[in-house]
């Protein structure tokens, strides 16, 4: 189940959202923002509504990485922020599963950028090894290819590995 932090002075509210959003979120609850704060240090959270505020204390929030609604903030808002109107409408636990599920596919897609960085390096890594044995001890591709394969398999190491030793070996 996703998780959200309300952070609401307002009691009476702070109900309403309970029972707007308690069947789609686990809710934790609290009246300022300071106990907030103290809360995202320890728990991770999938999004947080702030019931008043300022945009500064918003923009504290996005600092931390956090996807934001809010009810009744005034002045200007960064663009990632939901602002929804200051009564709770019945269409905000979808707003808010938007959020929290549009949040979830961003950090997968920044994991899997990561990862495909890495190959895309380890891949460049290993063509210039290839090109470094083609040039140096007149491989074909193919052959270079095959050596970096048997070299690891060998020395029981990724060719990543061995086109590094290759490289640290052959170019200057």
């Amino acid at each position: 189940m996703l998780q959200m932090l309300i952070i609401d002075a307002d009691e009476a509210r702070a109900e309403r959202l309970r029972a707007a959003l308690s069947r789609d979120f686990s809710l934790v609850i609290v009246p300022t923002l300071r106990q907030g704060e103290i809360l995202l240090q320890e728990a991770g959270f999938d999004a947080v509504l702030l019931c008043g505020g300022t945009p500064e204390e918003v923009g504290g929030l996005l600092d931390r990485g956090m996807q934001v609604l809010t009810l009744s903030v005034k002045g200007d808002l960064p663009p990632s922020v939901y602002a929804v109107p200051a009564e709770v409408p019945a269409e905000l636990a979808a707003v808010a599963r938007h959020v929290a599920v549009t949040k979830a596919l961003l950090s997968g897609l920044t994991r899997e950028k990561a990862v495909l960085r890495k190959k895309l390096e380890d891949m460049a890594l290993q063509n210039r090894a290839k090109a470094v044995l083609c040039r140096t001890l007149g491989f074909t591709e193919e052959r270079a290819h095959k050596y970096l394969e048997q070299q690891a398999m060998t020395m029981r190491i990724t060719k990543t590995e061995a086109a590094r030793r290759v490289l640290a070996t052959y170019e200057n």
